[in-house]
């Protein structure tokens, strides 16, 4: 969801375990040549996994619900990524506030991609455009979709 709102080309996203290589799950996209022009967006894009799940602990324990074991876990590689791009002196502090406050803004976005992969494992560049869209009120997006599953031959799962 970060990597579509700050135009790096999302080509999928997973919930898939990678067992070989202890993975919960992974965002693979295309960042193109301006990547050292958009340094901040792709540190906040970095730090939005870990900051997603941080959100979405707090709300958790907020409606007095407990948080499962291994909710902590994950984003390591991100952060070893986010922590390359850092000048100098730079802490990751002040980057993860900025990817929370991303998140707390973006979380209906947050919450209708993580909602479809729970059902479908996974998502490709049309799927996660659609649901983003959706949640900033494209009141066809939905539509479009369903007719793109179909199209696709997931009508089964509709």
């Amino acid at each position: 969801m970060a990597d579509y709102r700050f135009d790096f080309v999302p080509v999928s996203v997973t919930i898939v375990s990678d067992d070989g290589k202890g993975h919960a799950g992974k965002a693979i996209s295309m960042y193109g040549e301006s990547l050292d022009a958009k340094r901040e967006d792709r540190l906040v894009s970095l730090l939005a996994g870990h900051a997603a799940q941080l959100e979405w602990a707090r709300r958790t324990l907020d409606h007095g619900n407990p948080v499962p074991i291994g909710t902590w876990c994950g984003a390591h590689d991100d952060l070893e990524d986010a922590r390359d791009l850092l000048s100098e002196g730079e802490s990751i502090r002040g980057w993860m506030r900025k990817a929370r406050a991303f998140i707390k803004k973006e979380w209906p976005a947050v919450e209708a991609v993580a909602k479809e992969l729970l059902i479908w494992k996974t998502l490709d560049d049309a799927e996660i455009e659609a649901l983003v869209v959706s949640t900033d009120g494209d009141a066809s997006a939905m539509d479009d979709l369903r007719r793109y599953r179909w199209l696709k031959g997931h009508s089964d799962r509709l």
